[in-house]
């Protein structure tokens, strides 16, 4: 799967209204499945049962958020192919 934005606008309006909402991108996620800004503030905690899937539905949020903002998504797989 490939995402990608193709209009810089979007990315750059975005950005600037994630800014302006005081979460500033890239955003991140720690260990208990908690949203953190580009400052390392805690800005979203979600309300779901089991700790794997609070986890993962924190990654999809944030994967979403940062390509909105024009942040391209890496691989994390440890140099696997």
């Amino acid at each position: 799967m490939r995402l990608e934005v193709s209009d810089v606008r979007l990315s750059s309006e975005f950005a600037k209204m994630a800014k302006a909402c005081k979460a500033p991108l890239p955003w991140d996620v720690d260990a208990l499945g908690r949203v953190h800004d580009a400052r390392g503030l805690v800005i979203c905690e979600l309300d779901i049962a089991g700790e794997r899937d609070r986890i993962a539905a924190a990654h999809l949020i944030v994967l979403a958020v940062n390509t909105c903002g024009g942040f391209k998504a890496v691989s994390d797989t440890g140099g696997a192919k």
